[in-house]
């Protein structure tokens, strides 16, 4: 999509807005078109979540999942944290089941789920996140003993 596109489905006023945040490689796979000169953003673009200045873990996972939930996009570099740790921060998350994430055209779009808003209501989010693992450990585990007992 255009960026005028791009600034009317997300109801952005700004385009000098929207074209720093290309600079600064926040919307990612924006493609200049060789021939029109114009500047091309993928269809699933979402503008980034700006207000990620979370300091600690639990505000990191809190706003994490508080972009999803307002459709923004976030990146490890929104939180000034290595690529690394944000995907472990992700990964807990996803195995909790509190976001999901799915890859278009190679770029990884992060989506709030169902769980999304008792994650971010908790008074204790990282006892709700450790939960939320070990149950779906749990689970996977019981299901690797279900299907070894059904091959014996």
């Amino acid at each position: 999509m255009t960026i005028k596109e791009f600034m009317e489905s997300n109801d952005i006023k700004s385009e000098k807005l929207v074209n720093k945040w290309i600079i600064n490689g926040l919307i990612p796979g924006v493609k200049t078109d060789a021939q029109t000169n114009e500047t091309i953003i993928p269809d699933n673009a979402r503008p980034p979540y700006t207000k990620a200045r979370a300091k600690n873990s639990t505000a990191i996972y809190k706003s994490i999942v508080k972009a999803c939930i307002e459709r923004k996009a976030v990146f490890a570099s929104l939180y000034k944290i290595s690529q690394t740790e944000f995907t472990h921060y992700v990964a807990d998350l996803e195995d909790a089941g509190f976001i999901q994430s799915e890859v278009i055209d190679d770029i990884t779009y992060y989506y709030a789920t169902i769980k999304s808003d008792e994650f971010i209501k908790s008074k204790t989010p990282l006892d709700l996140l450790k939960a939320a693992i070990e149950s779906a450990a749990k689970g996977a585990t019981s299901a690797v003993i279900d299907k070894v007992f059904q091959t014996v």
